[in-house]
Formats: structure tokens, C-alpha cells, sequence
């Protein structure tokens, strides 16, 4: 059987356990942040890729143009700059507020 918790130890519990967004931004806002973020990188490969299939102009060799839409994808784009950051637990927020409100 498991023993019972005190309430001191419930507390510590949820300090290690819970966590809190810690990146600076409303809960709601991430959300909608993380997806316009994944579809601007998106949207500038693509425009990547199609300078390059247009580089090539009229050519309607197939191959030539996935070399080129390849060569696009590997060479010329940028890794993605955009990284999701985990939430900080609950006990390292309480101890920043606490710090920042003595000072």
C-alpha cells in the first residue's frame, strides 16, 4: 500500500513536477507562435526552391528540375532558426519571482 503524502511533501512534489512557461509570452500566444513560425520556414525554402526551378527557365528536362529543386533544398536554405524551448519547472520560476521582487 502506498502511504499517505503530507501536504509539505505535496508541495515539494509539485515543485518538481510542474512546469511553467518561462519564454517570455502568454500560453495562448505560443501556440499560435510555434505554428507561424514552422510555416515561415516553410514559406522560405519554398522560395528558395523556386528561384532555382526558375533559374533554369523553360527547360523541360523532368530530372533537371528535381536536381535543381534538390540542389535548392541542400545547398542554398538555411537550417531552421525557429526552436521550441521546454518549460521551466515550477520551483526555478518561483525562486526568479522571488529574487526579482526583493530587488
Amino acid at each position: 500500500m502506498k502511504a499517505r503524502l503530507t501536504p509539505q511533501q505535496k508541495k515539494q512534489l509539485s515543485y518538481a513536477r510542474d512546469r511553467r512557461n518561462a519564454y517570455g509570452e502568454r500560453g495562448a500566444n505560443s501556440r499560435f507562435a510555434i505554428a507561424a513560425n514552422k510555416l515561415h520556414e516553410r514559406r522560405k525554402l519554398r522560395r528558395v526552391v523556386n528561384a532555382a526551378v526558375h533559374t533554369l527557365g523553360g527547360c523541360a528536362d523532368e530530372t533537371a528540375l528535381l536536381q535543381a529543386e534538390s540542389a535548392a533544398r541542400v545547398g542554398q536554405a538555411q537550417p531552421a532558426h525557429f526552436v521550441k524551448y521546454a518549460d521551466a519547472p515550477l520551483r526555478e520560476v518561483v525562486e526568479y519571482k522571488r529574487r526579482r521582487r526583493a530587488v
